[in-house]
């Protein structure tokens, strides 16, 4: 398969992959226009995170001294879709769901959009967190606080680690049956001033930067008279009466030329007046295969950058809105 056919072949793939899930998107978003997204803004065992550190602390639940098993998850449930979700779609309610072992002691409601009258309802399954949303209308959400308790794990070769706490986070089972909505999707909630957020905003640049020079090379490469008069001159040589070969003819620093086929097996080298004098043959001209090749390849590079900085992007501001609408709820009387 020589070049040509290749990034052809690459360009097609590509083409039919993002148009294959941009009709996927566009069809799943029609068929169900109500979501719910679960921003999870904290998840850690509390013997980890306070108790550890200052062993001359006890913190009591319900009496008890906290152990190595409890954690506290803070999170948001939001309404991201195109529709309200109302009380009269809901056949099932949301519920936050754990494995045998695991069990929820309590989980309350500790602020949310104005005017949203969710719960949270009590079960007899201590397995199961179940709210009711009441009417939670597009871009409204809920903030919650939980606690539950883990099955004790071997303690962790790194002390720093919240064994507990991520062992939670990977339990977590998110179950409804609400009409026109999808499965609830997560995301973790980034503070504006975390590390990690830092990290993939420098990322973010980075790739910007990456698209940008790439854009900058290829536009060198197809406009530029000196990229485009990057050519070599080949010749057509006649083997017999029947066949031609397409060759190349390079020069050796002993006085003789080497004559290879471009596309076919054949190599041979001769003295120069034994190729032009004695063999039939027709000049052409041929685009440099090296630079047909960079070509394609910053070609595909911009396509992969400017795919990556696009996805950043949107995950950035879909971030950035989670924290605009999460930061209107502070300061809010709870939810009775």
């Amino acid at each position: 398969m020589d070049s040509v056919t290749f990034w052809t072949l690459l360009g097609l793939a590509a083409t039919l992959l993002l148009g294959g899930c941009s009709i996927y998107l566009a069809f799943l978003g029609r068929r169900y226009p109500g979501r719910i997204t679960f921003i999870e803004e904290s998840c850690f065992g509390l013997f980890a995170s306070v108790v550890r550190n200052f062993p001359e602390l006890t913190i009591l639940y319900q009496g008890v001294p906290v152990g190595q098993n409890l954690v506290l998850l803070k999170g948001a449930l939001l309404n991201s879709g195109t529709k309200d979700i109302t009380t009269g779609m809901v056949a099932d309610k949301l519920r936050i769901s754990l494995p045998t072992g695991y069990v929820w002691l309590t989980a309350k409601i500790v602020a949310s959009s104005p005017n949203v009258g969710a719960r949270v309802e009590k079960t007899n399954d201590k397995s199961q967190v179940s709210f009711d949303l009441g009417l939670l209308r597009r871009r409204e959400h809920i903030r919650f606080e939980a606690l539950a308790e883990v099955p004790a794990e071997p303690s962790s070769s790194d002390p720093s680690k919240d064994v507990a706490g991520e062992q939670l986070r990977k339990a977590l089972t998110f179950e409804h049956r609400i009409a026109d909505t999808r499965r609830v999707d997560r995301e973790r909630f980034e503070p504006a001033d975390s590390k990690r957020l830092r990290r993939r905003k420098a990322m973010f640049a980075a790739v910007c930067v990456q698209t940008v020079f790439c854009a900058v090379i290829l536009g060198y490469l197809l406009l530029s008279d000196t990229a485009r008069m990057d050519a070599q001159l080949r010749y057509w040589l006649s083997v017999d009466q029947s066949k031609s070969l397409l060759v190349s003819v390079r020069p050796r620093m002993d006085g003789q030329v080497r004559v290879r086929g471009v596309s076919e097996n054949f190599d041979s080298v001769m003295s120069p007046e034994s190729f032009f004098l004695g063999h039939k043959w027709k000049p052409t001209v041929a685009r440099d295969p090296v630079t047909r090749d960079v070509t394609g390849l910053y070609g595909l590079l911009l396509f992969v950058s400017g795919v990556m900085s696009v996805a950043f992007g949107v995950a950035l501001r879909r971030e950035a809105r989670f924290r605009d609408l999460l930061a209107t709820s502070v300061g809010e009387s709870p939810t009775k």
